[in-house]
């Protein structure tokens, strides 16, 4: 499966074996899958975020809430093929977005300042 983020975004050294997570469903099924690779949208072979086994089937939609990811995972990471995304911050029990995702003309702007 592939997500519309990258291990570029949450972990720019690509040093973790693992991510704190958890995911926001669409619907919820009973049967597990017994495998899913989750990567990112670069195609590179180092953008394999992490597999998981038997759990609920991801489906287009479904969110998967990265936790823990550092105050400068977002800054290490450039506009590689895609422009910055949104970005939440937990506020107690919801989340509000800090930053919505940048357009071509948003980037370019910033870059003629």
């Amino acid at each position: 499966m592939t997500t519309d983020g990258s291990r570029i975004n949450i972990d720019p050294l690509w040093a973790k074996d693992h991510y704190t997570y958890r995911v926001e469903r669409q619907k919820e099924e009973k049967k597990p899958v017994e495998k899913q690779v989750i990567c990112g949208y670069t195609c590179m072979d180092h953008d394999r975020i992490m597999t998981l086994s038997e759990e609920q089937k991801l489906y287009r939609g479904d969110r998967i809430i990265y936790e823990k990811v550092g105050a400068y995972s977002l800054t290490f990471g450039g506009p590689f093929i895609r422009y910055f995304p949104e970005v939440y911050v937990r506020q107690k029990q919801s989340l509000e977005k800090v930053r919505k995702r940048i357009s071509v003309e948003e980037y370019y702007g910033m870059q003629t300042l």
